[in-house]
């Protein structure tokens, strides 16, 4: 009779043993399943606003989404940094490193949450401002951007939680608060905007409280689990041992998402001077471009918690057979959701705005110059994945750097003023993904990361040293 376990589908995973394909499979449906919920609470946002209000409420929910993305970018780095630190020392089965991690990452993100709620109420409409969004949306977008970022310390605490637990495997438990509160979250909208006629604000009340749920639930939960992931105000200390380890992976993922953020940033400045109908257009393929991209970015975080068990454990030969799975896996998954968005477009994008047949059509010129290209963003995505889990966080940054701030941004002006249409700048979008891609392949292929990541552990841990196999 077979002794191999078999994946868990409740509680910590120990990724380190059993079936490869297995492994990640069963880590990413729950996973899949909490980021469309995710994605689901500003979707709903748009669905409701576009619907109930119009088009210029959708460009006003669109113009702020890449704002709050700049200001959550630091939580992405925290979490990023801690998640790979606390799944390699849950692989080499060391309690005491895992309890000082996690301690350090909810002291860091309290600290954190605190701030960005402060600033960027504040800088809101100077932000709103410099990117030049459109006057008769100004007001709804302000409201909706400072009501969220009062209630950031929320999400924050939601996020970071969701990360401990699923760097130890477990990535039901998210999912399963996530779906109540993304359920709340819709029902929220509809009464605060159709019952009460609350507008924009309305679908931003919505978002916090729901978040809050998920929140509050996310904590209860912890606080039963295993003692060393306890949430406690004792617990909220930060151990200058653990925070600089913390902050060399996750400040390259902080600024790598800063990057991002800024770069769309930009792109949304050039938008947002073309007029509601593009911003609208473009916040409705947004929205299809955030589910279709979301299951290979589903691998990638899996691979990210795979990595890191596998390193921690020193088992390499599991790394490799991980990588090859993963990469294979997003190339058929995008294939089938390039084709499914292209196919479906016109539908999905009506949903947001029904009737208003130049938003769909802006839509679908920016979805047939993106879409056939998701197999770049998948395999940049998984590479990146790796990377993070063997702690080389700064090749995902620079990556994302060169693709979206020295080549997407410049480009997509460059097509703009060259060739005079809206449709022309969306080129830049493959074009900046098949950049990163290149770069990110060739540092797998041929740098020693493998031998650096195991040196990182052996220092920190005091491990016998294995080498890296020569590949």
């Amino acid at each position: 009779m077979s002794t191999t376990p078999k994946p868990k589908l409740f509680g910590t995973r120990d990724m380190t043993v059993g079936s490869t394909f297995g492994s990640i499979i069963a880590f990413s449906i729950p996973l899949l399943i909490g980021n469309v919920f995710q994605q689901l609470y500003n979707t709903v946002d748009a669905l409701v606003v576009g619907n109930a209000v119009g088009s210029g409420a959708l460009a006003a929910v669109g113009a702020s989404g890449q704002i709050l993305f700049f200001f959550a970018s630091l939580f992405i780095g925290i979490a990023t940094g801690a998640g790979v630190l606390i799944s390699q020392a849950f692989g080499a089965k060391d309690q005491e490193r895992l309890k000082k991690t996690v301690s350090t990452m909810y002291g860091l993100t309290l600290y954190a949450g605190i701030l960005i709620s402060v600033v960027g109420f504040f800088l809101a409409k100077p932000i709103l401002l410099l990117l030049q969004t459109p006057e008769e949306i100004m007001a709804d977008s302000l409201a909706y951007l400072r009501i969220i970022f009062v209630g950031m310390l929320a999400s924050a605490a939601y996020n970071s939680i969701g990360g401990v637990l699923r760097a130890v495997g477990d990535s039901i438990t998210p999912l399963v608060f996530l779906v109540i509160a993304t359920v709340l979250n819709i029902i929220l909208d509809i009464v605060f905007v159709t019952v009460f006629d609350m507008g924009v604000p309305g679908v931003a009340i919505a978002t916090i409280l729901a978040q809050a749920v998920s929140a509050i639930l996310s904590i209860i939960r912890l606080n039963r689990m295993d003692e060393t992931l306890h949430l406690k105000l004792d617990r909220l200390k930060i151990y200058p041992d653990i925070l600089p380890e913390i902050l060399r992976i996750g400040l390259p993922s902080g600024i790598q998402q800063i990057s991002i953020s800024l770069g769309s940033m930009v792109i949304q400045s050039l938008v947002n001077s073309l007029g509601v109908v593009v911003v609208a257009g473009y916040t409705s393929f947004m929205r299809i471009d955030m589910f279709t991209g979301m299951p290979m970015m589903t691998i990638s975080m899996a691979v990210t918690t795979y990595v890191g068990q596998n390193m921690g454990a020193r088992r390499l030969d599991r790394v490799e057979r991980g990588i090859k799975t993963s990469v294979l896996m997003v190339v058929v998954i995008a294939v089938v959701m390039s084709s499914v968005s292209l196919l479906f477009g016109r539908p999905l994008l009506n949903l947001f705005t029904p009737g208003e047949s130049d938003v769909v059509d802006m839509g679908m010129n920016i979805l047939w110059r993106v879409a056939p290209f998701y197999s770049l963003l998948g395999t940049m995505f998984c590479i990146g994945g790796v990377m993070r889990g063997a702690g080389e966080a700064r090749v995902p940054m620079i990556s994302s750097i060169m693709s979206v701030v020295l080549f997407r941004v410049p480009l997509a002006y460059l097509l703009y003023y060259v060739f005079k249409t809206d449709t022309s700048l969306w080129w830049a979008i493959p074009i900046g993904w098949a950049f990163g891609c290149i770069f990110q392949f060739s540092y797998y292929r041929f740098s020693n990361w493998r031998t650096r990541a195991l040196a990182r552990m052996e220092a920190g841990r005091q491990l016998e040293p294995v080498e890296a196999p020569d590949m």
